[in-house]
């Protein structure tokens, strides 16, 4: 299998992903150079990950690559971008790309100026629960999907996972929502567990959101469900012929009696297995809906799901098809817009087909 070659532009948290997903499937993905503009950080990078950095994006861009992964804050997406279409060179753009309407709109208008070939890491629809999920809707297990109940991610990566499930594409819809703050003990964060006991105020938005073809999504988060041990995360899927709640799920079989399963996670190296931990697949009713394609490697969910994004990507640059392409992440990062003026406003919000739907 031929190795992808792929250069970073960022040294943040998210970095750090792809580092690992390398350092765990090391086969098939080199990260070859890492663009950091500080130049003490770029050191303390190289050693504790024995990659080498730069601060010359052309030496970046001379380095080999098949693509590079744009990891920046939102803000500076925009700019960063402009180089590397110009360059000529294929991107796969881990942040939302904008922060604003118009800076949603010029950027479809820059991406149509150079034809420029990018992919955004949208990776949530990729994680092994998702997929299995989507998986049972494409066979038309629960027939076509009209409902869905999200409370697992936030804004934009929301609205993806809601559009995907409601076979939503550039449809408009009204947005309605509201606010509100609680208190709650942490429990965990990026840094690691929490054992202060500190109670501080968390923001949960619940919003609807009406499509015009009539199919509908309650969206619903607290800002604490990432990483905490306390508020949990719920998924339901409605269709036709029946439901997924989380793990279980209910439909009409082919005799119209109903049935009750449950997907079953399957995980190596628990309860006495020796093979080494690592996931294995998500199976229902004996059969694998999902089987993960980096079975003995080291990779929680997440990893799992952003590597498939880093494959995704390369496969697109050789005859397959675009996995998630800019309008798709534009359309997203709308709604999430959208979201956020209906909060603040607590009046409902119509979206409009905006120049990268039209």
């Amino acid at each position: 299998m031929e190795k992808i070659r792929i250069g970073i532009i960022g040294g943040g948290w998210r970095t750090e992903f792809f580092t690992r997903i390398a350092h765990y499937v090391p086969k098939r993905f080199e990260i070859v150079r890492v663009y950091m503009r500080n130049a003490e950080k770029a050191r303390a990078f190289t050693q504790k990950f024995n990659i080498p950095t730069t601060q010359n994006l052309p030496e970046l861009f001379s380095s080999g690559l098949d693509y590079v992964i744009l990891s920046v804050t939102r803000g500076a997406v925009y700019p960063f971008l402009e180089r590397l279409f110009e360059a000529g060179i294929p991107v796969l753009c881990e942040t939302p790309p904008a922060e604003t309407l118009g800076e949603l709109n010029a950027l479809w208008t820059l991406k149509q100026k150079h034809n420029a070939k990018i992919n955004v890491a949208e990776q949530y629809f990729l994680q092994p629960y998702h997929q299995s999920v989507l998986r049972l809707i494409s066979d038309g297990l629960i027939g076509e999907v009209n409902s869905v109940n999200l409370s697992m991610m936030h804004q934009y990566h929301g609205m993806n996972m809601i559009r995907r499930y409601l076979g939503i594409d550039m449809e408009n819809c009204v947005v309605r929502g509201r606010r509100y703050t609680a208190p709650t003990m942490r429990s965990c964060d990026r840094p690691g567990m929490e054992y202060t006991g500190e109670v501080r105020d968390c923001t949960r938005e619940v919003l609807t959101l009406e499509f015009e073809n009539g199919k509908h999504a309650l969206f619903d988060f607290d800002n604490e469900q990432y990483f905490s041990y306390i508020r949990s995360r719920h998924l339901c899927v409605s269709g036709v012929r029946g439901e997924v709640y989380d793990t279980d799920v209910r439909y009409m079989d082919a005799q119209f009696s109903p049935v009750h399963s449950r997907l079953q996670r399957v995980d190596l190296g628990v309860y006495s297995n020796l093979e080494g931990y690592s996931h294995r697949g998500i199976t229902l009713d004996g059969k694998f809906l999902y089987r993960n394609p980096y079975e003995y490697a080291r990779l929680n969910d997440d990893e799992i799901a952003i590597a498939g994004c880093m494959e995704k990507m390369y496969r697109s640059l050789n005859g397959e098809p675009d996995f998630y392409p800019l309008e798709q992440s534009l359309q997203d990062s709308y709604l999430a817009l959208a979201m956020t003026a209906a909060l603040d406003s607590g009046e409902p919000f119509a979206t409009t087909s905006q120049s990268w739907a039209l």
